[in-house]
């Protein structure tokens, strides 16, 4: 059970823009929704490290990308101060049937202008 406080609204509020950006591929509410120094850390590759390179890297995995699911389970939200980590599990299925299942660890930040914005995002397959 996830403790539901006005930061945690806020913080499920952004990540589903930011899930329904990625089922829409509108590359620009992605970018909007990850701070200017982010950091992401796929598996299998190189960190993608601040907004510029995070939208180069959305184009290229939505541009080899049909239609696809997530659906997530949180284990944890945690808020303190102007940072929050969120950690659990997720379900991916493409349309052509290709599914994948593993744990992720995201870590969020407030901005000054009071936007919880993704910081720092690592996931890999394997739950």
């Amino acid at each position: 059970m996830i403790e539901q406080g006005a930061d945690q609204t806020a913080i499920l509020e952004m990540r589903q823009k930011h899930l329904d950006a990625s089922l829409g591929h509108d590359i620009d509410t992605l970018v909007e929704t990850f701070t200017e120094d982010g950091v992401e850390m796929p598996p299998g590759g190189p960190a993608v490290i601040g907004r510029e390179a995070y939208r180069a890297h959305c184009e290229s995995m939505l541009e080899h990308t049909g239609d696809f699911s997530w659906s997530f389970d949180i284990a944890e939200l945690v808020v303190s101060g102007d940072w929050a980590f969120e950690r659990g599990t997720f379900d991916f299925t493409m349309a052509d049937g290709l599914q994948d299942r593993g744990k992720y660890l995201w870590i969020y930040q407030r901005g000054a202008d009071g936007q919880w914005r993704f910081a720092r995002t690592i996931y890999n397959s394997g739950a």
